[in-house]
């Protein structure tokens, strides 16, 4: 791939839109540390597969926009706007955020995510449409 635009481009494209996973062992590195997609760090492509399988499990039919990205020698950031289905109603959902990634080599080294999971899982019907605005105020969700 010639940038590393592109690369995010085919990796959204592989591994989310048509939901490729032979493309998670292809092109993330070995000792790949991806930040922001749980409590934990995931290390290696085996425990990204493990995220990937579960949000699969709730979504399907991805797209992912980029929308704002800036380059600067082998790391990448991007704004994103995710749109998917529900797949327990058919619903359309849609949820925002932004990543940075290192690239080596023409694979993913390693990603800090900030994916806006909270509106998601309000959308999905996992937790109370305010919950925002209850943790906000300092009220805890029941």
């Amino acid at each position: 791939m010639n940038t590393h635009r592109q690369l995010l481009e085919v990796w959204f494209d592989r591994v989310w839109a048509k939901q490729d996973t032979a493309a998670i062992h292809e092109m993330l590195v070995p000792d790949v540390k991806a930040e922001g997609l749980g409590a934990a760090a995931l290390l290696g492509p085996d425990e990204f597969l493990a995220f990937h399988q579960t949000l699969c499990k709730l979504l399907t039919d991805f797209h992912v926009s980029l929308d704002k990205m800036i380059e600067r020698e082998n790391w990448i950031s991007a704004q994103c706007v995710v749109t998917a289905k529900a797949k327990a109603t058919g619903k359309p959902v849609s949820f925002s955020g932004a990543l940075f990634a290192r690239i080596g080599d023409g694979k993913i080294v390693e990603g800090a995510n900030h994916f806006d999971f909270l509106g998601l899982f309000c959308q999905l019907g996992l937790l109370p449409t305010d919950t925002f605005n209850r943790c906000l105020a300092g009220n805890k969700v029941a």
